[in-house]
């Protein structure tokens, strides 16, 4: 019997400013590398399995540090696996994103994302 487990990337330093990041290659933040040791632990030695992620750096890098170094896990990138792309980079989620249906597009830099913020209130 194959046997499916999914578990998501850490978090990202996208991630703590609210975004979105599509296919723009956002890092791991300090806390999702301390989250990727614990998802590690989670797979005690011995386990057997092999791990597929995206080939962006938040997902392989929770994969390398989660399993990097273990004879029993065999990790695999694929760009398949990547998340939905929002072509213009990070998406800030707004608060009223549930109710009216729209996301509000941001910059990439946060100078330019704070700027946009101030002139749209």
């Amino acid at each position: 019997m194959i046997e499916l487990v999914f578990e998501t990337h850490a978090t990202s330093v996208d991630n703590e400013d609210g975004l979105a990041s599509g296919h723009w290659d956002a890092p791991l933040s300090a806390l999702g590398e301390k989250q990727a040791v614990e998802l590690g632990h989670r797979y005690p030695p011995g386990t057997g399995m092999d791990v597929f992620c995206s080939d962006l750096r938040r997902s392989y890098k929770t994969a390398e540090i989660a399993f990097g170094g273990r004879d029993d896990i065999l990790i695999h990138k694929d760009p398949r696996l990547r998340e939905c792309d929002y072509a213009v980079g990070p998406v800030l989620r707004t608060l009223e994103w549930p109710r009216r249906g729209r996301v509000e597009l941001m910059c990439r830099s946060r100078t330019e994302r704070a700027a946009w913020s101030a002139r749209s209130g």
